[in-house]
């Protein structure tokens, strides 16, 4: 009960709130009672949250979500993932932090009014959501719990999904901020630092988040990969690559005060497409092209004309404003870095554009009367090129910070690029690579990691960690997907029975229960190491998901995974590059904001 009361105060202190801040946006207004209802609906919807928590745990199946999410047997911390698991406790997630992050700018006033009303604004929109899908509405009692999802039940599920919201919510700040100095009389550039900061911040979360699912799509789902291309994938994909641009544009703009144009319309840009993506995710309109997708039905009602009204009035503010927006010449000169930083960020945002069409291409196709979705190949090959440029950006980028000019220190650079074709040359011979654009991908790649390591001010050493982990991640990319090799159509016909597979034999040994009875474990020999496939059953008995099995080798991974009737074998030269690249992304991330904050 105090749950309820509690989320229904805090859902009615957000709208009070929204209206104590309204007339900050033409005068100057005593804001103490508005903020006093913004910290009181902060504790209410942690009231709730703890409630809603405890409810789980407690196994309290008078609740519909959690007769429908979880079950008694659960584990503990299978259990607190069912918070998320659904629609309505991922909003109330969402509603969580986007409360307690509020509370912290409300609390250091790190934003003007105006710039609070928009942060209120997108409050009221979760309000909305979480009013048409209750996570708090009762059914009748019940003693056992329909269960949670066999393929959720994971300890990525713990982690991943909380910090995904948490980048979302995070990326709310620089747009709230961007939009409460076009609300303003005399638009200036106190808002950069805040939207700055905290586009570090949300930005590195964001990716941290796409890179723990996607180990958790590779260690978990068996279908080889780590990344699908799936439509609800690329919805957080497309923000994060837009908040990257935006991360080095604010960067650009305080220091030399150009870019402005460019600095509001990815704020703006970023978080839009963060709304977009929900609609896509939550619609149900994906349920018949994603796995990740939430099924059809009622929450479409709120939801589109909500966030396109905020995406829409938004954007019509930006371009009222736009020609009142000042802004330094930029002088193009190739020989300066920040021509290239200007168009790297192009080069950004063309391949979030690219994976926007095709994210999109479902919906679109829909809207036509002839519903499809894109071809994996359409990513493959219209993302090579743009990468390659990336990748030469980045390159450049570091030799020019390094340098007043692109033809200094020409030892240094005659040398890194001798390594690198050396380097590629070797490693692509080893794995077998033959095309020509594979190599020039390769060597640029290296190259990059080469040329971060030049001395440099120890203080901008988060940005070489994090551009080596671009290089490092795209080379992994390249590899593992390029060269490897897959064997398939393996079938055992009694224990014991050996295949040679890659100049080793792969030996079925046994078969047995796991030991909570809720799966079964097949045991093989690959050379001297063994692997073990798992399959877990769902809450009917039924297989609901089959684990592969992963052996890890300096130079790759082998990857052993069930395909129904017989087992695929497949080798992927240098993975270890893609984790690798994911870790220094987040470690110069978390680095280059803890900077930014301190100064």
């Amino acid at each position: 009960m105090l749950g309820v009361v509690s989320f229904f105060l805090a859902c009615l202190l957000t709208i009070i709130t929204v209206f104590c801040y309204l007339p900050s946006l033409w005068c100057k207004t005593p804001l103490k009672f508005g903020r006093i209802c913004y910290y009181l609906s902060a504790v209410g919807v942690v009231i709730a949250a703890g409630s809603f928590l405890s409810a789980i745990l407690q196994d309290d199946f008078q609740y519909i979500y959690v007769y429908s999410h979880s079950a008694a047997n659960l584990g503990f911390w299978y259990k607190v993932s069912v918070f998320w698991a659904g629609q309505e406790g991922s909003f109330l997630l969402w509603f969580l932090f986007h409360a307690l992050i509020g509370s912290w700018l409300l609390y250091k006033d790190r934003l003007t009014a105006p710039a609070f009303w928009v942060y209120c604004i997108i409050q009221l929109m979760l309000v909305i959501f979480l009013l048409s899908k209750n996570p708090f509405v009762l059914g009748m009692p019940m003693s056992v719990g329909a269960g949670l999802n066999p393929l959720l039940q994971d300890f990525w599920m713990v982690i991943h999904p909380p910090v995904v919201f948490l980048g979302y919510t995070a990326f709310a700040v620089p747009f709230s901020a961007a939009m409460g100095s076009l609300l303003t009389k005399q638009i200036d550039k106190s808002w950069i630092k805040t939207a700055e900061i905290w586009s570090i911040f949300a930005w590195t979360t964001l990716g941290m988040g796409i890179f723990m699912g996607a180990y958790w799509s590779y260690k978990t789902l068996g279908w080889g990969g780590y990344w699908g291309w799936d439509p609800v994938e690329n919805a957080s994909l497309v923000p994060w690559l837009t908040g990257a641009a935006l991360c080095h544009i604010l960067g650009y703009m305080r220091k030399k005060s150009t870019f402005t144009h460019l600095g509001y319309g990815l704020s703006w840009l970023t978080f839009s497409l963060i709304l977009y993506g929900t609609f896509l995710t939550r619609s149900g309109l994906l349920s018949d092209f994603s796995v990740h997708a939430f099924e059809a039905g009622k929450s479409l009602v709120p939801l589109a004309p909500v966030i396109f009204a905020i995406i829409g009035f938004s954007g019509l503010l930006l371009a009222i404003k736009w020609r009142n927006l000042s802004n330094i010449k930029f002088e193009i000169s190739y020989k300066q870095w920040g021509f290239w930083l200007y168009a790297g960020v192009w080069i950004l945002l063309i391949i979030a554009l690219l994976v926007f069409i095709g994210m999109s291409t479902p919906i679109f196709s829909l809207l036509l009367g002839q519903p499809q979705n894109i071809s994996i190949d359409f990513y493959n090959k219209s993302l090579q090129f743009p990468a390659i440029v990336l990748l030469l950006c980045l390159t450049i980028v570091s030799i020019l910070r390094w340098s007043k000019n692109i033809f200094q220190s020409k030892k240094y650079l005659l040398f890194s690029i001798f390594l690198s074709i050396f380097s590629v040359a070797i490693i692509g011979i080893f794995y077998k690579m033959h095309q020509l654009q594979y190599f020039l991908w390769a060597a640029i790649a290296i190259l990059a990691i080469i040329v971060q390591l030049k001395e440099q001010a120890i203080e901008k050493i988060f940005v070489k960690i994090a551009h080596a982990g671009v290089a490092l991640l795209l080379l992994g990319v390249l590899f593992s997907s390029t060269c490897q090799i897959i064997h398939k159509g393996i079938v055992f016909q009694h224990a014991n029975s050996n295949v040679i597979i890659f100049n080793q034999g792969l030996r079925y040994k046994k078969s047995q229960d796991s030991s909570d009875g809720q799966g079964f474990i097949h045991y093989f020999s690959f050379g001297k190491n063994t692997m073990k496939l798992e399959s877990r059953l769902d809450s009917r008995g039924n297989i609901g998901v089959k684990h592969p099995a992963i052996l890890h080798t300096i130079t790759g991974d082998y990857y052993l995974a069930d395909r129904g009737k017989s087992l695929s074998l497949s080798f992927k030269p240098l993975i270890a590059f893609v984790w690798l690249g994911c870790i220094l992304i987040t470690l110069g991330g978390y680095w280059a904001w803890l900077q930014k904050v301190k100064s």
